[in-house]
């Protein structure tokens, strides 16, 4: 997971410098994709061919096999940035989608708010495969105040919402004062908060997949 925003090259809030939408981030990381042999979801802000809304529209891109860059969704909350031009058609592009044996769906930040979309990415994963092989992925692409998810992301013994319940949620966020980034198993219980002096450093989290299907 990489947050939001993660390719424009300044803080987040940092209005008074300019913001890189350049598409080269999306080859830069298939390049890494495909040497780690690793799948990234990233909330990335990008200019693209035939898209005419500037600043470009914010999305969440899986990214994976070679060559698969594929929006699953854009983000069409304001949250007063500037960063990007909210999503005014709809939002959910392909989300959730199947990668590798497993689902993965995403929200970006303040879409957290739209009740109504996140109501409808949970039944679309609740009429997905329920089998013990194949895990459910939430991701969260977020600069986000610690206010998000409240004190549940703070500590080990956290639980998420009920309608988490069955969907491993990994929330990426690049607010070094907001709430902390995390995974859940499939029981909605934060397993890995990320520890203080990671926060700044950028660190990537690794857990096995047996542990995240654990209730």
């Amino acid at each position: 997971m990489l947050p939001e925003a993660f390719n424009i090259g300044r803080p987040y809030r940092r209005a008074d410098q300019g913001c890189n939408y350049g598409p080269g981030v999306l080859k830069q990381l298939l390049a890494l994709s495909n040497a780690f042999n690793v799948t990234f979801v990233a909330g990335l802000i990008v200019r693209r061919l035939g898209m005419r809304e500037w600043p470009p529209l914010s999305a969440a891109y899986l990214i994976s096999d070679r060559t698969r860059c594929t929006v699953m969704c854009y983000k069409g909350w304001p949250d007063n940035s500037d960063n990007y031009t909210p999503c005014t058609r709809t939002c959910d592009v392909m989300n959730p989608l199947l990668c590798n044996g497993h689902w993965i769906g995403a929200i970006i930040c303040r879409d957290l708010d739209d009740t109504e979309r996140c109501v409808a990415l949970q039944n679309r994963f609740e009429a997905l495969d329920q089998s013990r092989t194949c895990c459910r992925f939430f991701c969260v692409p977020g600069h986000m105040y610690r206010y998000y998810f409240g004190a549940g992301a703070m500590g080990n013994d956290a639980q998420l919402r009920p309608e988490s319940t069955n969907t491993v949620t990994i929330m990426a966020n690049s607010d070094p004062e907001g709430c902390k980034s995390f995974i859940t198993n499939s029981g909605g219980k934060i397993i890995s908060p990320v520890p203080d002096e990671y926060r700044k450093a950028n660190r990537i989290i690794l857990e096995p997949l047996g542990k995240l299907h654990a209730a």
